[in-house]
This record gives C-alpha cells, sequence and structure tokens, in this order.
C-alpha cells in the first residue's frame, strides 16, 4: 500500500473512531506562561486556541489544566495529559510523539541585572526552571544552577540579586517587563540570545489514543490557525 494510502486510512479509522461518541474529551496541560498561553488571556492564550480549535474540528474537546512546568511534564509522561509547545530533545522523543510542524518559536536568553556585564560574572547562580529544557550552549562549567518553579520566580530573584543571572524565553520576559516596571529598571537581556527554539504538540507514547489524536492535529491545525486573529497568531512567530 502506498504512503498516501496509509496516511488516508490512518485518517480515515480515526475520525470513524472518534465519531462513535458525540464528543471525546481530552486533557490539554499548558503553562501560564502569557503571553502564548495563561488563564488571564483571551481563549487561554494563542498556544491553547490553536489545539482547542484544532482537535475541535474533529469533534474532540480539549480541557485545560495549568499547573507548573514541573507537573506539566511528569503528567504528559504518563499520558495524563498532552502538551502544547513541548522543545523536543533526544530523551523527550524517547517518551512523546511530536507533532508534525511546530506550533510555536521562541527565543532563549540570559538575563542579568543592568549594573553588572556576563563577562565579569565568574561561577554564577543562574536561576533555571525546574525541568526546562537547557540548551548545550550553555557550559555546565562556568555556573551552579538554582531551579526555580517559575520564570516569575527566577525574575523576582534577579531583580533582588539573589541570582546573578536567569536562563528565560524572551518573549515570556518581555512580556513580564512591559507589565512590571521594577523588572525592566533593574534587569537586562545578555547579546546574543542563546537560542532559538520550536515547540510542538507532543503526546505521550503511553496515551492510548496518541497517534489517532496526533493524526487529527496534523491535519487540522493549519486550518486553526487560519481561524486566529493575525494579532493573536504573531505570538507564535512561526512564519519568521
Amino acid at each position: 500500500m502506498g504512503s498516501f494510502l496509509k496516511v488516508v486510512l490512518l485518517l480515515t479509522i480515526s475520525f470513524s473512531c472518534f465519531g462513535n461518541v458525540s464528543m471525546v474529551t481530552e486533557t490539554l496541560c499548558i503553562p501560564d506562561s502569557p503571553p502564548y498561553s495563561g488563564t488571564s488571556l483571551p481563549n487561554n492564550g494563542p498556544l491553547a486556541e490553536l489545539v482547542v480549535n484544532a482537535l475541535k474540528l474533529a469533534n474532540i474537546k480539549v480541557e485545560l489544566t495549568f499547573p507548573p512546568w514541573a507537573r506539566i511534564i511528569k503528567e504528559a509522561s504518563n499520558g495524563h495529559c498532552m502538551i502544547a509547545g513541548l522543545w523536543p530533545t533526544a530523551q523527550r522523543k524517547e517518551l512523546f510523539y511530536f507533532s508534525e510542524k511546530p506550533i510555536i518559536k521562541q527565543s532563549l536568553g540570559l538575563y542579568i541585572s543592568k549594573d553588572r556585564n556576563i563577562e565579569d560574572i565568574t561561577n554564577g547562580l543562574m536561576a533555571v526552571q525546574r525541568s526546562t529544557y537547557l540548551s548545550n550552549k550553555i557550559s555546565r562549567n562556568d555556573w551552579r544552577f538554582y531551579e526555580v518553579r517559575s520564570i516569575a520566580q527566577g525574575a523576582q530573584m534577579l531583580a533582588r540579586s539573589r541570582v546573578d543571572v536567569l536562563y528565560a524565553e524572551v518573549g515570556r520576559m518581555n512580556y513580564m517587563m512591559i507589565n512590571d516596571p521594577q523588572l525592566a529598571e533593574n534587569i537586562k537581556l545578555t547579546s546574543p540570545i542563546i537560542e532559538q527554539v520550536y515547540g510542538y504538540l507532543a503526546i505521550s507514547k503511553k496515551h492510548k489514543n496518541a497517534k489517532e489524536i496526533m493524526a487529527i492535529f496534523n491535519n487540522k491545525a493549519e486550518q486553526a490557525l487560519t481561524t486566529m486573529k493575525k494579532s493573536t497568531a504573531q505570538y507564535l512567530d512561526l512564519n519568521g
């Protein structure tokens, strides 16, 4: 059987399986991380909106939960929820199926106090969100790492000089600094950017319907994206 026919057959079976009931419900674990996702944002943010709308087209209802990142990884790894915007690594690819195309593009950087130069920091203490992806462009020999529950906690620690450096996603930090003048007054982004990363929808290989759900999402994501407002979809930065 040709590869195209296999894909068509898989999608047909997938839609048929989920079409046997009026509405199937799946859970999406998503970080409270404006401007990308969060309970304070319209439609819970563009990441949530994209996944919810894509699966809704196949009659799958998505319930959202917003636990801390470390718990998201644990719950999703055990097949209890999907993750929106997961950055793939070799280890994560052993645990998860990833969507064919990314659903968000992000930048990673280092933040320090405005009155310091990163070149002058030796054996510094770096705040890193627990269970996050750590770029291999950061030398583990040059830093001591302090795990924080959230980027917001790390930013406050940096502003109070309790850590020397914060490793964080730039878009998230920009949003926080715009809404918190004290942060903007006290900390700055170093140059150059550490790394640009793409995030994907991820579903644990332990999830009994993982392959079917992922096939549906891959088929419907583009259609769902076109229905989102440009002002919202721009945060996903997929055309960059």
